[in-house]
């Protein structure tokens, strides 16, 4: 059987930005559909009271990543996702919500210094892997936290439509 191939790819004018520019993250079980058309997330249903908790992510610092392994051998592929940010500056309220990160399944959206938002954790959530919480050593060293997340999905991470990331938090 052949998979055919839909299009080539020209090469761009290299007006991409690297980097994360905030995190969206809601509790795995607390969507409860999600419509992808074409590989972009189209619309998605919260659980009701439900929302995306966003987070801001200082410039330059934040994450995530795609890594599809294909195993033709054994005729399957899966894609290990992560996404990786600090949080600066310690905190009794951050450590608090730390304990409850550790305890859940996540799905997380990403915006990118493109403008262009990601979902992360689809099919079967990401988890906190790591926290790294730190004082540093010298005045502009990081106090604060790092955080790594992972979680292994069928397909890379899929796009959503601006007009859904316009609500992610918007209660359900």
């Amino acid at each position: 059987m052949a998979c055919a191939l839909t299009q080539g790819y020209v090469q761009d004018c290299s007006n991409f930005f690297g980097g994360v520019n905030n995190v969206f993250i809601i509790e795995y079980p607390n969507l409860s559909a999600i419509t992808i058309v074409a590989g972009v997330v189209t619309a998605l249903t919260k659980v009701t009271g439900k929302f995306f908790r966003k987070y801001e992510i200082e410039t330059h610092t934040g994450e995530a990543d795609d890594n599809l392994t294909v195993k033709p051998e054994m005729g399957t592929r899966s894609t290990k996702q992560s996404v990786k940010f600090p949080i600066n500056g310690m905190s009794a309220s951050v450590r608090a919500e730390i304990e409850l990160l550790a305890q859940n399944r996540l799905i997380m959206v990403i915006e990118d210094n493109n403008g262009i938002f990601y979902m992360y954790g689809k099919d079967f959530g990401l988890r906190l892997q790591s926290v790294k919480a730190g004082t540093g050593k010298a005045l502009g060293d990081r106090s604060g936290y790092d955080f790594v997340f992972e979680g292994e999905e069928k397909f890379l991470a899929f796009s959503v439509q601006a007009g859904v990331a316009a609500v992610l938090q918007t209660p359900g």
